[in-house]
């Protein structure tokens, strides 16, 4: 392009300086009208000359400024490129850090691990023990402490209600404040009301949930990290499901106050383990996404 341009204006130069010495073209001419007959063609010849260099001139000089105007945007751009360069380098180090972030979320986890993570299997079983706790009080006075259980309000300080008419009813105290309070039914038809939230379930939303709120974080890779939040909720409710299944049995498990002292909670472990959605298939998802979009195998082959 450089080179190009160059050439353009050593033509210009050159016409530049034909048209200099059209002057003396000129007075040539002016002399040629004295000649004799025989010497008219040249004296015409001569003639358009200056006319000739005077239109080689117009061009050159359009194509001049064209020149002129195209280096002009090209410099702009480059300059525009050249100053927002660092900003782009300065917003990839920033996504490298929120990359590495996610990443350690999920290399290296197995599906128990991520389930752990997320508090899922904790939430099963203090919400479990809950339930357990609730029948030995219910069916033999049996007095529970729950801030001295697993699902006090210090390890579970949040409670997912389920609204549901059929499992909570809504009334209002003397004081004109609204309570909620579980339906009674038979314990082979029990619904689970309340499900009580574990310090690390909760720890593991709000960290998706920042990921999620990072202008950072590319279109498509947050829509499977919200499809990753997604199926934790799916799940939550795959632990209810399990957790009243389990409820149902209650009597048949514990006849009396002492067989209460052998809990076992596996058959609903393994019933949750039925129903709920693999997170492994996601999160290899997530992980393949940041890798194509940091380009790491190629990075590694060069």
């Amino acid at each position: 392009m450089f080179a190009f341009t160059l050439r353009l204006l050593v033509i210009f130069a050159a016409v530049q300086a034909l048209t200099t010495a059209n002057p003396v073209r000129a007075r040539a001419s002016a002399s040629a009208r004295q000649l004799p007959p025989s010497s008219l063609v040249s004296s015409q010849l001569s003639s358009d000359i200056p006319h000739a260099i005077g239109v080689a001139k117009d061009v050159t000089n359009i194509l001049f400024f064209i020149v002129v105007a195209v280096i002009t945007i090209l410099t702009y751009v480059k300059a525009k490129r050249t100053i927002l360069q660092p900003i782009r380098t300065e917003v990839f180090k920033q996504q490298i850090g929120l990359f590495t972030q996610l990443l350690h979320e999920f290399i290296g986890k197995t599906e128990i691990d991520l389930l752990d993570a997320a508090g899922l299997d904790t939430m099963l079983r203090v919400n479990i023990l809950r339930v357990i706790d609730q029948y030995a009080s219910d069916m033999f006075f049996l007095a529970i402490d729950e801030e001295q259980r697993p699902y006090s309000t210090t390890d579970c300080p949040q409670t997912i209600f389920n609204l549901d008419p059929d499992v909570m009813s809504i009334v209002a105290d003397n004081d004109g404040r609204t309570l909620l309070t579980a339906v009674r039914r038979p314990w082979a038809e029990f619904r689970l009301a309340e499900m009580k939230v574990p310090v690390d379930h909760i720890a593991a939303r709000t960290r998706f949930a920042s990921y999620l709120e990072s202008p950072l974080l590319p279109s498509r890779l947050a829509t499977l990290v919200q499809e990753y939040l997604n199926t934790l909720d799916l799940n939550v409710d795959h632990i209810q499901s399990a957790i009243e299944e389990y409820a149902h049995t209650v009597s048949a498990r514990f006849p009396t106050k002492e067989s209460m002292a052998r809990v076992d909670i596996g058959s609903a472990q393994n019933r949750f383990n039925e129903l709920r959605i693999p997170l492994k298939p996601i999160a290899e998802r997530i992980v393949n996404f940041v890798r194509e979009y940091l380009a790491t195998d190629k990075l590694l082959e060069a």
